[in-house]
């Protein structure tokens, strides 16, 4: 009989993945898909990319793993020293954002458009910027 700690205990599996944002910006994602308190997330990154100074990608899905709950993207400085924050949350979402899931076995694949916050010291600026991210998950159940 599982206890209350074994059923709140995160289950999880390897994951890889690919970001696009106006072009493709990372193939070489990697993380896990888990579920963690009920709520299935995935949480990518990429530490060794040419352009940006890391990828961090974490997408919740409700619990059915048939919508998208939230998006979160933080793209480490660029070579201009430009830091972006991407995200979407379906609970509250900005004017003009948008994110849907298409799930093919193992393979979710989200997109739509993001709100964007790019900082470059004490500047600040806000935009949309269209997405495409593609996560494969291992075998297994998580």
């Amino acid at each position: 009989m599982p206890t209350s700690a074994s059923a709140t205990a995160p289950t999880s599996v390897k994951a890889t993945g690919s970001l696009d944002l106006f072009a493709p910006t990372s193939d070489a994602l990697a993380g896990t898909c888990a579920t963690t308190g009920g709520v299935p997330t995935l949480t990518l990154s990429d530490r060794a990319n040419d352009f940006f100074d890391g990828v961090d990608v974490t997408v919740r899905l409700d619990a059915a793993k048939a919508k998208v709950a939230a998006v979160s993207i933080h793209l480490g400085a660029d070579s201009e020293e430009y830091v972006r924050d991407l995200s979407y949350t379906a609970a509250n979402p900005a004017k003009g954002t948008s994110s849907t899931l298409k799930v093919s076995g193992r393979t979710y694949t989200v997109s739509g458009k993001l709100a964007v916050v790019e900082t470059k010291g004490s500047k600040r600026t806000t935009s949309l910027m269209p997405y495409a991210l593609k996560v494969t998950c291992a075998p297994g159940a998580w």
